[in-house]
Formats: structure tokens, C-alpha cells, sequence
């Protein structure tokens, strides 16, 4: 069975919807603690990160520097090397040229090379010997041919075949 009341009506209650200061104010602190610990914690491994990747850095500017430190002693090696095979190939070029400069009937007893070079030697004339000189002359890398010393003179042999001792000088 169902009973009515009719005689009595019930007033419906309306419940005020407000909020207080306090309420909002505890939310609002409460969501900036968990939006700035959020950020803190990004931070901090975002910070993680890039200290790794710093170290990391850190590694490879030393392996540089030390790597830097091995070119320049491979290119001082690179340097003594070239060096030596400009010395080689200059003393190679010398010779040969010093060779084809020298007549049939010039020979050399001692052959000096420093700062200037001195060539002594022997020559069956005079003439073979200004032959060899103006031959050394022509040589674009001997220059200043000159006598040197004792110079040019007869050491030997008859007056129709004499031989000529010679001292001459060059850069």
C-alpha cells in the first residue's frame, strides 16, 4: 500500500553553493606543490642528462687535446722526414750534376761540402780545367764557380803534357 500525504508539503531545501576562502586557497597551494614538484623532478633529470652528456664532453675534449698533442709529433717526425729526403735528393741531385759537369780529362782528388763547396782536383791542360769551370757555371745550382786557395797551378808531368792541379770554390 502507498500513503500520500496530501496535507502537508514538503518544502524542497535548496542547498547554497558557495565555497569558501580557505578551501580555495588550500587547492590552489596544493596544485602549485604537485605542478612545481613535477617541474622540479623534470628539472633535476633534465640536469641528470645533461651532466652525463657534459662528462661525456669532458672525455672527448681530452681525447682531442691528446690527440692533438700526437699530430704535432707526427707532423715534427713528417717534418725530419721530408727533410731528409730533401737533404737525400739534394746531395743525389749534386752529385749527378757535378758528374756530367766533369770532362774526360779532369779528375777530382777531394771534393769538400759545406757552406761553400771546394773541389780539388787535377786535369791533364789548363783549358779542361776552364772547360770544367764554365760547365759548373752553367748548372743553375752551383754559382759563384771561382778558385779558390792555391788556385790553378802546374804540379806535373812534361811541358807538352802537363798536369794541373786546381782548388775551386762554389756555393
Amino acid at each position: 500500500m502507498i500513503l500520500i500525504n496530501l496535507i502537508e508539503q514538503k518544502k524542497k531545501q535548496v542547498k547554497k553553493i558557495g565555497f569558501s576562502f580557505s578551501a580555495l586557497l588550500v587547492s590552489t597551494i596544493l596544485i602549485e606543490i604537485v605542478a612545481f614538484s613535477g617541474l622540479y623532478f623534470y628539472q633535476r633529470s633534465v640536469m641528470s642528462s645533461l651532466n652525463t652528456r657534459r662528462i661525456g664532453l669532458q672525455k672527448v675534449a681530452l681525447l682531442v687535446s691528446h690527440l692533438k698533442k700526437e699530430k704535432i709529433a707526427v707532423n715534427r717526425k713528417i717534418t725530419a722526414i721530408e727533410s731528409l729526403q730533401d737533404i737525400k735528393y739534394d746531395d743525389l741531385y749534386f752529385m749527378n750534376r757535378f758528374g756530367q759537369s766533369l770532362p774526360p780529362d779532369v779528375w777530382i782528388t777531394t771534393l769538400t761540402k759545406k757552406k761553400r763547396t771546394t773541389v780539388l782536383g787535377k786535369a791533364f791542360s789548363y783549358s779542361a780545367v776552364a772547360k770544367y769551370m764554365v760547365s759548373l757555371s752553367k748548372i743553375g745550382k752551383f754559382k759563384n764557380v771561382a778558385f779558390s786557395g792555391n788556385g790553378l797551378f802546374k804540379s806535373g808531368g812534361s811541358a807538352q803534357n802537363p798536369i794541373v792541379s786546381f782548388k775551386i770554390g762554389f756555393k
